[in-house]
């Protein structure tokens, strides 16, 4: 953000498995699966703590925003560089 960028979700795609109640703990893992010039996806998965069974998952498709404007911009080489694997 001090850069003045900022990431927009484009699409989100989630997958429930199994349902979770009010104070249930679970955690959380996240990932990129894939970045590029135009944005990137990130996938996530939700797991209930008691069982370590999957409540959820899917993913989100972000664009990249110049937060002055809104518009979208096109993801840097040095940040392509910095997230890939």
């Amino acid at each position: 953000m001090e850069s003045g960028y900022g990431w927009v979700v484009k699409t989100a795609h989630v997958e429930y498995k199994r349902p979770m109640v009010m104070g249930q703990e679970f955690s959380v893992e996240t990932g990129i699966d894939s970045i590029n010039d135009r944005g990137c996806r990130v996938s996530f998965e939700i797991r209930m703590i008691n069982n370590n069974k999957i409540a959820c998952d899917g993913w989100f498709d972000y664009i990249l925003i110049d937060i002055e404007t809104g518009k979208a911009l096109k993801v840097t080489k040095e940040m392509i560089e910095k997230y890939s694997i």
